[in-house]
């Protein structure tokens, strides 16, 4: 029997023992994990590190981005943002000039290999945050805001359509008014209208094509309101789409394709999970029971198999982990755990990229398994 990696028939996981010394990052061994998977380990030096998301261009090239806390435990946080970049698989990274003394970022999404943008929000001027490049990060430029929205608040997640134009959602610091704007040259940026302004708290954005998209987001209030936007003219007008719940938090958004995509959140204690095959019309809802789950991410591979990202309480404490569904969502597993947070996933082709944020003086990491099937 050999081993192959096409995203088809049975699944199993394979890792890859590196035992390279890099000068930024200390590239671990093999790491066998109490579930049974093998991960490629590697740690990187830099105290009170956070890494908050992870945009992948090929299986060497990444840019990761989040916050050094250089007072740990100062309210108000004292915290860097920090754009770290690979060309090596994630063996050595480099730190790359932001320009912004004290701030956070959220979210990265590359455009072409040497072409990025990052978003989060400045704590100097407590305003929204998009940074830009053209020439892999060596010079990162802060885009030009939308008139009249240089107030308070922050993006959360930034993505960009296969036509060009980017799209980056938040909300401003009360969350009275979210943030959904649009850009077609990275560097300036302009506000976008939707059916649902007031409260409203964009969360994810997705654009499977280029003429449709698909954001998600909640009303803040006593109980949480999900809402989801669907657009089938590139942006140009947004239409609300009616979840199949009337209370949670939607987080994330996935698309396969226009017709076949997954929102996660929660509801009350309950992980969730909405599934739609045909395009948002109508959605199929899954709940993970436990004693407190809460879903912030989801990927999928293909049609059944996926992975959602969140945290579970187990007795009073809080443990990172990962579910995983081979049947397209309708039954989750859990897949991984740990006593740290697990902040963003990835893939590249079959390799499965985690970031696992460090605490008490340990080094946040980034995990690679190689997800592959038997013949």
């Amino acid at each position: 029997m050999k081993s192959g990696c096409s995203q088809v028939g049975r699944w199993s996981l394979r890792g890859v023992l590196l035992l390279t010394v890099g000068i930024a990052v200390l590239a671990g061994a093999i790491l066998a994990t109490a579930q049974g998977i093998i991960w490629e380990e590697h740690a990187i030096p830099i105290a009170n590190l956070r890494i908050n998301d992870l945009a992948l261009v090929d299986a060497e090239t990444a840019w990761a981005v989040g916050v050094v806390d250089i007072d740990p435990g100062a309210r108000p946080p004292q915290v860097v943002p920090t754009i770290l970049h690979t060309i090596d698989g994630g063996k050595t990274w480099n730190e790359q000039e932001t320009g912004v003394e004290r701030g956070m970022l959220n979210a990265v999404c590359f455009v072409e290999t040497e072409m990025a943008v990052a978003v989060g929000q400045d704590h100097g001027t407590r305003a929204p945050l998009v940074l830009w490049t053209t020439d892999e990060g060596q010079r990162w430029a802060r885009a030009t805001l939308p008139p009249g929205h240089q107030g308070q608040g922050y993006l959360g997640n930034v993505v960009f359509a296969s036509n060009g134009t980017g799209w980056g959602v938040g909300h401003d610091y009360d969350e009275s008014e979210s943030l959904f704007w649009r850009s077609s040259d990275l560097s300036a940026w302009t506000a976008q209208s939707h059916p649902v302004q007031n409260g409203a708290r964009l969360s994810a954005i997705a654009f499977p094509v280029a003429m449709v998209g698909y954001a998600v987001g909640y009303i803040r209030g006593e109980s949480a309101k999900p809402f989801m936007l669907k657009t089938a003219n590139a942006g140009d007008t947004w239409t609300e789409v009616a979840p199949p719940l009337t209370e949670g938090t939607l987080v994330d958004v996935f698309f396969l394709d226009e017709q076949t995509g997954w929102v996660v959140g929660a509801s009350g204690d309950d992980g969730l999970v909405l599934k739609t095959t045909d395009g948002g019309a109508s959605w199929e809802a899954t709940r993970v029971h436990n004693s407190s789950i809460y879903f912030k991410q989801v990927l999928f591979l293909d049609l059944l198999r996926g992975f959602a990202l969140g945290s579970i309480k187990t007795g009073d404490k809080y443990y990172g982990a990962v579910w995983e569904t081979r049947d397209g969502g309708a039954t989750w597993n859990e897949w991984y755990k740990t006593e740290q947070s697990i902040t963003c996933l990835n893939v590249y082709g079959n390799m499965l990229w985690m970031v696992v944020t460090g605490t008490s003086g340990e080094s946040t990491k980034i995990l690679k398994t190689e997800i592959c099937v038997e013949d």
